[in-house]
């Protein structure tokens, strides 16, 4: 019976992180696929890199290369919920990242186990966990050959009041085929 038990157990543990190997999966596969040429990887020194700039602009989201899981998972978060770019409402390979992304994010959104409340607050709630293992980001402008660069607080941008605003205002933009 014990043995049937630590059987039992393994098979749950197997299977539970083969599902976070194949919901992480997913979150770089959405960012990849839908945010198209705009949006790449980078390993930068002792970090892995990923880097929006749909224009004159980008945000590069960033942490260790052995985070990759957390860094994953939160860009998807922060792309959907924080990030103002209007391109990410916009047509692009088929459809708009929010589009796209929006499947898997509610699935984070409503699988998480740590987190209560509305979608918002449990949003939030995970991005804030996220960042407490070291991720990053920037803000690069680019204006006339010159690069100016600014730390994204990346801790406000994942506050709910912020997540609101964001989606709130981007659910106001037109959609538009590029």
């Amino acid at each position: 019976m014990k043995k049937l038990l630590l059987i039992f157990s393994m098979s749950m543990l197997m299977s539970c992180s083969q599902a976070e190997d194949v919901s992480n999966k997913n979150a770089i596969n959405v960012l990849k696929s839908s945010l198209g040429d705009a949006f790449s990887v980078n390993n930068v020194n002792k970090e892995l890199v990923y880097r929006y700039c749909p224009d004159n602009t980008c945000e590069e989201i960033m942490s260790d290369k052995n985070n990759y899981k957390n860094l994953n998972e939160f860009s998807l978060l922060y792309f959907y919920y924080a990030s103002g770019y209007v391109y990410l409402k916009m047509n692009n390979n088929g459809g708009s990242f929010i589009e796209t992304a929006q499947k898997h994010v509610k699935n984070i959104v409503t699988n998480d186990k740590q987190c209560g409340g509305d979608e918002y607050q449990v949003a939030s709630c995970i991005m804030l966990r996220l960042l407490r293992s070291g991720i990053t980001g920037i803000s690069i402008r680019y204006d006339e050959n010159i690069e100016s660069k600014m730390v994204l607080n990346l801790k406000k941008l994942s506050s709910i009041d912020n997540l609101h605003r964001i989606v709130s205002w981007r659910e106001g933009v037109p959609k538009e085929n590029n």
